[in-house]
This record gives structure tokens, C-alpha cells and sequence, in this order.
């Protein structure tokens, strides 16, 4: 019997998880690619004519959560709902009380096609939808969350609390740190491997000795001589990765 096609809907402020998605999906049977909204403010008005079985939605990004654009959505014509997210630890625990899906990202074709199938599987038996009840225990995780990925950072005197994903990438000086905010940076007198410590893991590549980088802050990825790599934030900043701490950003971007 030929399967059911299931018309799918990306929601991601990173090009390159949209890319990948697209990427993954295009190997699936009977899986169409209904758009891409690239913020949640376009997933919040392209949604509701989207006409989507599925929606694979970010659950961070700049503009607002994935949850948030569920809360603007009508809870009786909400798509099945695979999240996307970097957040291992609060999304097993977040999503299967809820009911729905998800994956980690870098996204795993085989965790991405089990949980379409999935999809499929619901959406024959007309199981879809999420009740607002759920939504908002959801919201709630998430910002118990939100404040678990806060760091400390120390700028002479003072000391700031900051999201994690403020942070667009860390530069090591002579005797210091330089944190490079969103819309300031900050000198911090520790060193980068420290640092490098209390960044959450998931979000945070270090690609020289003297650069750590936001993964999400990643606009596109240029090869360089010898293996290297040159990263083009979305700020414009461009960083070249050395051979020695190149290699974590070898194995995200080969990662399938």
C-alpha cells in the first residue's frame, strides 16, 4: 500500500538546521515540504494556512519559543508537533507528558524518520491536536528551563546573569576573556577553557584555542586551506577554525 503523503512544515531561525531538515526529509517516501518559516514571528501567521500535517518547530529562537507560537495558534487545528531542540535534558521529560515528539539536534535521519512514521501513524487514526492544557505545562517547562541555561558573567565590578543563547561567541585575550553578546560584549578574567566550562555543551563549539562559537549563531560554514574551515556568524564576524580544535565542527556538520 503506498503510504499516506504527509505534508511537513519547517520552522528553524538557523539556515543550517532548515538546510539539514530539508535535507533529511527529502530522502523520505511519501514526505512533502509544505514551507519554511525562518522566525517564529513567520511561523505565527504562516501556520494557520499552512494547511501542515506536521510542524518540525524550533523550540529557541530570537524572535520567541516554539511554544509561544502554539499558544497563538487554534488548539482544534494545531498540526502533530515534532520539536527541535538542542535541550536534552528537559525534553524527554517535556515532551512525553505532553504527548508529542521530538529531536535533538544535530538531527538524526533515523530519529527523524521514526518519529514522522510516527506522525503518520496518528494522523490515519485522526489523533491530532494539542489541548491548551498541555501547552501550557510545556510553556512551563520551558521556562524552568530558560533559567537553568543562565550564565554568570563577571565585567570588573559587576556581574551579569545572561541566556546562554545571548552569547554569540568568546574570545580569548591575553589575560582574560571577551564575551561577545547580541548587542554588547563583556571582558571576564578567566580563562577560555574555563569558560568554556560552564557553556551548556550542546549550544557551544570551540573551534580555535582562542574562539568558542554559538552553534545557532552559525550563518554558513566556508572550506579553507588544509581541512580548515572559515564560520561566518550571523553578525558578520568571520572566525577560522584550527586543525586541533577543528574537529568538533567537523564531526556536526558529518554528523548524520
Amino acid at each position: 500500500m503506498t503510504p499516506t503523503t504527509v505534508r511537513v512544515v519547517i520552522v528553524d531561525d538557523e539556515p543550517l538546521a532548515r538546510e539539514r531538515l530539508r535535507h533529511v526529509l527529502s530522502r523520505m517516501p511519501a514526505v512533502l515540504i509544505a514551507g519554511e518559516c525562518e522566525s517564529a514571528t513567520d511561523a505565527r501567521s504562516a501556520l494557520p494556512a499552512a494547511d501542515a500535517d506536521v510542524v518540525l518547530l524550533d523550540v529557541e529562537m530570537p524572535d520567541g519559543s516554539g511554544f509561544e507560537v502554539l499558544e497563538c495558534l487554534d488548539a482544534e487545528r494545531i498540526p502533530l508537533v515534532i520539536f527541535v531542540t538542542a535541550h536534552e535534558s528537559y525534553a524527554v521529560r517535556a515532551f512525553d507528558a505532553a504527548a508529542v515528539d521530538y529531536v535533538l539536534k544535530p538531527v538524526d535521519p533515523e530519529r527523524l524518520e521514526a518519529a514522522i512514521e510516527r506522525a503518520r501513524e496518528r494522523l490515519s487514526h485522526s489523533t491530532v491536536g494539542l489541548d491548551r492544557t498541555r501547552l501550557r505545562t510545556l510553556v512551563d517547562v520551558l521556562r524552568e528551563a530558560r533559567k537553568a541555561e543562565r550564565v554568570r558573567v563577571r565585567d570588573g565590578t559587576r556581574t551579569y546573569f545572561v541566556d546562554a543563547s545571548d552569547i554569540v561567541w568568546v574570545e580569548a585575550k591575553r589575560n582574560h576573556c571577551l564575551v561577545h553578546l547580541r548587542e554588547r560584549s563583556a571582558a571576564v578574567r578567566e580563562t577560555l577553557s574555563s569558560m568554556e566550562a560552564r557553556l551548556p555543551p550542546h549550544r557551544f563549539l570551540r573551534v580555535h584555542r582562542s574562539a568558542i562559537v554559538n552553534i545557532d549563531r552559525i550563518a554558513y560554514v566556508e572550506p579553507w586551506f588544509r581541512g580548515e574551515h572559515v564560520l561566518v556568524l550571523d553578525d558578520g564576524t568571520r572566525l577560522t577554525t584550527s586543525r586541533t580544535h577543528g574537529r568538533a565542527l567537523h564531526e556536526y556538520l558529518a554528523a548524520e
